[in-house]
């Protein structure tokens, strides 16, 4: 394949090593990676917790900042699921600025649902990263602070694991530089890497380097990447405002007469918004819209304590209901939603779901994949029968759907 035909984004969840969220608590940290499928090269690696819009928006940022591109058809090939849906507005939006006739053009081609094909060389370099993290735990063995026994699949079998604590921060982690050193190392050193079914053997960065001399290139500019925040926030459907002064959430905003696109609203039914601190971005309502306007607050919310509260318990459930998502996705299932959204409420928090995962890996691992709604079948299950354990018989009466 071509350079620069295709990059491949895709999150993967480290397996080995745990480290301290923002709550002090112990968690997983993810990696979300931008390679090109063509030479293999990394651009950049981007850690989180969990691969959320604003996640995926602030990588997305990263590989635009740091990447000279050519000027042709590019495709984007995100995972298409959770966070990464996200992206098809910033790059959208990227298009509706940069993109030209026979030159420079970000194509949203995302991976299929149930192809792995789609998404195989990415996948492949899975395992190259869980290798990394061994590297990661020598380099702060004097932060390792317990060692638990855990699971992992190697080979479609389930081996015994040891799972390491190391007390440092997200923010610490990248602060290190660690990842840095992973992404240079692997751009730099020949590997033997599969094209067009032959066994080849390259560098990542000479065959980028190769292909791009002589090549008219086109840099996004700084301003244009911070622009791209606003889609880092969770949206609402409303809709659209008619009158420059209009309520929101019992809070009254205002759009300034300067702003020349309000006409645009008075021809739409539904709009997309969502809140950041005094200003409400207004968004078109697809999921690919881009932002129309931005409106303005004029008076502080008004919020009874009652309704902090609620708006403090949906965020810390969506957050909950992400990392489970993330990870049941993660070990190959195809989930239903919404049913997943009434078993959480139902009583299913994330440490229930990693406890299920880890006692039933071998069993899920079966259906993972194209099977995958039959493993997720099984994990409702598993967590409908565990909560007996708990109850009465008679007290549950939910089917798995």
């Amino acid at each position: 394949m071509p350079v620069f035909d295709l990059i491949q984004i895709d999150g993967c969840v480290m397996k080995y090593l745990k480290i301290k969220n923002d709550s002090d608590e112990w968690a997983s940290p993810a990696v979300i990676s931008f390679m090109d499928t063509g030479s293999r090269f990394i651009f950049n690696m981007h850690l989180c917790f969990t691969e959320s819009n604003q996640s995926s928006v602030e990588a997305f940022g990263e590989f635009m900042r740091s990447t000279l591109f050519p000027n042709k058809v590019i495709k984007l090939r995100p995972d298409n699921s959770g966070g990464f849906l996200n992206l098809k507005r910033p790059i959208h939006e990227l298009n509706q600025k940069y993109s030209t006739l026979n030159g420079l053009l970000f194509d949203d081609d995302f991976a299929r649902v149930l192809k792995a094909k789609d998404k195989i060389h990415l996948e492949r370099s899975h395992k190259t990263l869980h290798n990394f993290e061994f590297f990661m735990i020598q380099e702060f063995t004097d932060r390792i602070t317990l060692r638990k026994e855990g699971t992992k699949f190697f080979s479609g079998k389930m081996e015994k694991t040891v799972i390491s604590h190391i007390d440092i921060t997200l923010a610490g982690l990248k602060a290190s530089g660690i990842m840095e050193k992973y992404r240079d190392n692997h751009n730099s050193t020949s590997h033997i890497f599969t094209d067009d079914g032959q066994r080849i053997r390259w560098t990542p960065q000479q065959k980028l380097d190769e292909f791009m001399y002589g090549v008219e290139t086109t840099m996004i500019s700084e301003k244009d990447i911070q622009s791209l925040n606003v889609y880092g926030h969770r949206k609402d459907v409303i809709s659209a405002p008619k009158a420059r002064s209009f309520v929101y959430h019992g809070r009254r905003y205002f759009i300034h007469k300067e702003v020349s696109n309000f006409w645009q609203l008075r021809r739409m039914d539904k709009v997309r918004v969502s809140e950041d601190g005094d200003q409400l971005f207004i968004f078109e309502d697809k999921d690919d819209g881009t932002l129309i306007l931005t409106a303005f607050a004029t008076q502080s919310p008004v919020r009874s304590e009652k309704t902090v509260k609620e708006k403090d318990a949906k965020k810390k459930t969506q957050n909950q209901t992400d990392m489970i998502t993330a990870l049941l996705e993660n070990n190959g299932m195809v989930l239903n939603k919404n049913r997943l959204l009434r078993e959480f409420e139902n009583g299913l928090t994330l440490e229930i779901a990693q406890e299920l995962v880890r006692h039933h890996a071998e069993k899920y691992e079966k259906y993972a994949g194209e099977k995958g709604f039959i493993a997720f079948n099984l994990f409702l299950a598993d967590f409908i029968n565990r909560d007996k354990a708990e109850v009465k018989p008679y007290a549950d009466l939910r089917k798995v759907a």
